[in-house]
Parts: structure tokens; sequence; C-alpha cells
């Protein structure tokens, strides 16, 4: 044991207190019930938000989950995991915040070669209400079919309001961080709006990448 958390269980505030970080523990480094994951299931982890879900997930029979203790996943935690797995399963928060999180976690995990599935769980916010609401076989079915990293991509894209993306720039920036591949696009029937959109979205980037090199 390395540190201690906990949580409230009304409104009160704060939510979370958490131990103070030190030369021992530093929650970038660190992943919650990580120890425990490794020994359950050597080639399989499930990565979630926070570490309630954790702690509702081994409560109800799935070990191999870690929590990344309440902050975006870090090239630290990412390292860990790809050396102590086979394949990542990120199950983060349904909302946007946990989407947000997700994309940034996508990429340092493709960055260091990890092989990475995106659970899409439905009818609850997180995997802890979904496994107290529909019980550890549903989530394990959800957790079984959960999609790699080109259909998440393609899934954003067919699910955005296109007209926002050209009207703001933080959705540029938000699709462009998807990091479409050519080959990636060839699996999928993606309509030539969506295809324009890539193409919009590459020129966008080569043109801030030039800006940047210029600059310098």
């Amino acid at each position: 044991v390395i540190a201690f958390g906990g949580r409230v269980l009304d409104d009160s505030k704060p939510k979370y207190i958490n131990s103070p970080e030190d030369i021992v523990y530093s929650k970038g480094r660190h992943l919650f019930a990580f120890n425990i994951a490794r020994k359950y299931n050597s080639k399989t982890i499930i990565m979630v938000e926070g570490y309630m879900d954790a702690v509702s997930l081994h409560q109800r029979g799935i070990h191999n989950a870690v929590a990344s203790l309440g902050t975006a996943l870090t090239e630290a935690q990412g390292r860990l995991l790809r050396r102590s797995c086979e394949k990542v399963i990120i199950g983060y928060d349904a909302d946007g915040a946990g989407q947000a999180a997700t994309l940034r976690g996508l990429e340092i995990l493709q960055n260091l070669g990890c092989d990475i599935r995106i659970l899409q769980i439905e009818g609850a916010k997180d995997p802890d209400e979904f496994v107290v609401k529909y019980g550890p076989e549903r989530f394990q079915m959800y957790v079984n079919k959960a999609i790699s990293l080109v259909e998440f991509k393609v899934k954003m894209l067919r699910s955005s309001n296109l007209a926002s993306i050209f009207s703001n720039s933080k959705y540029i920036k938000r699709y462009r961080d998807l990091n479409f591949e050519d080959h990636e696009l060839s699996c999928f029937d993606l309509t030539s709006k969506q295809l324009n959109l890539l193409a919009y979205i590459g020129r966008t980037s080569d043109n801030q990448r030039s800006k940047r090199i210029d600059e310098n």
C-alpha cells in the first residue's frame, strides 16, 4: 500500500480526499488496483476513470479493472500498461469529459504500440452505474464487444454535427486529434461530406504545422 483515497457518500465537499503526493506516491505514475488486475488477467486490462468504478467492478468479480486515479492517462501509466498486458480496454465515462479523456488516452497508448479497444456501454453513465444496474455478466458482454480504435474514430465522426465542426476551432482540433490514416478510411463506407471534412482537417493541421515551422 502506497496511498489511500476516500469518497463521500452524500453531497459533501470535497468529494474525494486522497493521500498527498510524495517521493513514493505520484498519481501520474500509478494505477489503482493494478497489483490485483495483473494477477487475475495478464493479457487484458480494463482501464476505467475513477477508483470507485474499479472497486465496483472488483466487487462483482471483474478483477482485471484498473483506474487512472481521477486524472487523464499519463505516458508513465501507459508504459506500465504496455509492459504488463497484451490488450487495453478503455472504459471511461460516457459524458463529454470522459470522451475527451478517452481521446487523450488513445493517443498515448497508440504511440506506445498498445492493442486498444474502447468499451461502449449503453444505459448508464459509467461502468460503476452499469454493473450495479445490469450485473457483471452483461458488463462482460460489452467488454467482449469492445470496438477497435478505427471503429471508435469513425463512430465519433459519424455522430458529429458537421456544421459545428466547420464553424468551431475546438471541434477542428478534436477531430484532427483522431489522426486517421488513409488505410483506415478504406475499411468504412464514409459519406462524401465526412471525407471532405477529413481532408479539411488534414489541410488545417498541415497549415498549422507550417506556421509553427515558419515562426521558429
